[in-house]
């Protein structure tokens, strides 16, 4: 052979080499700048938007909330410093005489459908939602004016406008929605269990049947769970629609998912702004809108405890789409509170009727109450609040396990909205004690 040829032969694998080391950038270049492409087409996923009721109570509600935040004295609840107990009456008075017009409000929006405007951003803020709450305590005001003039059954009347407000405010919102909700509801009851035990037999009557119709308005946490889904979803496609391009979205990724607190950025953090880039957003927001729909599923049956559904694995889910789940002993808990109450205005009115409590629960149907209530914590259909008769009939234990699922034998939690302890009757305001 000769020294020419073989020159050209030992030429061959070194050009090789060199259009490998060439090429296979290139190629890694063009497969990754195909996966940006593909991953990073315009998301369009279809997002249902409620009708709203033509006499939307919704506008009455911030109506109402409007004139009460505007009035001039306060109710003791709304305010930095307490009065004393001698100046108490003239303060309630002065805030019942304020609020009047904008409580009058209130109650004609409740025989109205009320449905919350859908969000679809993050950018959306809930100024009527801080409303409400304030409209809460002031509620807790007036009622506490009709309380210390000795007029209780009103007293029970403004307080239950104020657990009224709590559940219809959910309606057609989001996990947000419903907090604020339960919120408004514990800060009135915190005053109207204890207000129970000195109504008459017509007013417990009243009670009894304004907490059953208000039962019936309670907005189920599966619902809460899909429009929480349909705003994400939607907030995120809004949000992606504004990233014209990697820089934007690398950008974008950093301010989302990088350090805070002035952290110095990591190689994770970097790994992830480009796992960001690259990931199919599309596929994530369907993925996760699956996950929250099933979850939402789960929602419809009796609680189990911990979520069966699992968590899907992309990097928009990692940032906490499971919180959802971990808001439902909440909602399960108002239930159980609905159940409570309305349990112990029959058991007051059967000792009122026969001077002792039951010696079982079934003895209050159908007189006291139309059918023996289900302990939403009880984990299957059918199984009822737990009673028991003590003191020969002179008292009673009530109670739902609560979201252990486990019986403390009336023990209630150490705090309020503890997950351990029971949901004791006499005692739901040490468990759902408002924040104030």
């Amino acid at each position: 052979m000769s020294v020419q040829n073989q020159t050209k032969r030992r030429r061959k694998p070194i050009l090789s080499a060199c259009g490998c080391l060439v090429g296979a950038p290139i190629a890694t270049l063009l497969i990754l700048l195909s996966v940006y492409l593909l991953h990073n087409r315009p998301v369009d996923i279809v997002i249902p938007t409620p009708v709203m009721p033509a006499d939307n109570a919704y506008d009455d509600f911030v109506r109402a909330a409007n004139m009460i935040r505007a009035i001039k004295h306060k109710a003791p609840a709304s305010m930095p410093n307490p009065p004393k107990e001698s100046e108490m009456f003239a303060v309630c008075k002065a805030c019942a005489e304020d609020a009047g017009p904008g409580l009058a409000a209130l109650k004609r929006a409740f025989g109205k459908t009320y449905l919350n405007p859908p969000s679809r951003s993050f950018a959306t803020t809930f100024p009527a939602y801080a409303s409400y709450r304030e409209m809460a305590r002031t509620i807790t005001g007036v009622a506490k004016f009709h309380e210390l003039n000795r007029q209780p059954g009103i007293a029970a009347d403004d307080l239950l406008d104020g657990y009224e407000l709590g559940v219809m405010m959910a309606r057609g919102g989001s996990v947000i929605a419903g907090s604020v909700g339960h919120a408004c509801e514990a800060i009135c009851l915190s005053q109207l269990e204890p207000l129970l035990e000195r109504l008459t037999d017509p007013d417990l009557q009243r009670v009894a049947k304004r907490l059953e119709r208000i039962a019936a308005k309670r907005v189920p946490y599966s619902d809460i769970v899909i429009e929480e889904s349909n705003q994400d979803t939607a907030s995120w496609m809004a949000e992606l629609r504004k990233l014209r391009g990697p820089k934007e979205q690398l950008e974008f990724a950093a301010s989302v998912f990088g350090p805070s607190n002035g952290q110095p950025v990591t190689w994770n953090d970097r790994w992830t702004e480009i796992s960001f880039l690259l990931s199919d957003k599309s596929h994530m927001l369907r993925e996760n809108d699956v996950y929250r729909r099933s979850v939402a599923d789960e929602g419809r049956k009796p609680y189990l405890g911990k979520s069966r559904v699992p968590v899907p694995k992309n990097i928009l889910a990692e940032m906490g789409v499971d919180y959802i789940v971990h808001a439902r002993p909440s909602y399960v808990s108002a239930e159980a509170t609905d159940r409570i109450l309305q349990t112990e205005a029959a058991l007051l009115r059967y000792r009122n009727a026969l001077g002792k409590y039951p010696g079982t629960i079934g003895s209050l149907v159908p007189a006291c109450l139309n059918r023996v209530l289900d302990d939403p914590f009880g984990g299957r259909e059918g199984k009822p609040l737990l009673y028991f008769s003590t003191d020969s009939g002179k008292g009673y234990l009530l109670y739902s396990l609560g979201p252990n699922m486990i019986d403390d034998h009336g023990a209630p939690g150490r705090f309020p909205n503890d997950v351990n302890g029971d949901i004791v009757a006499g005692k739901l305001w040490q468990t759902r004690q408002a924040n104030k």
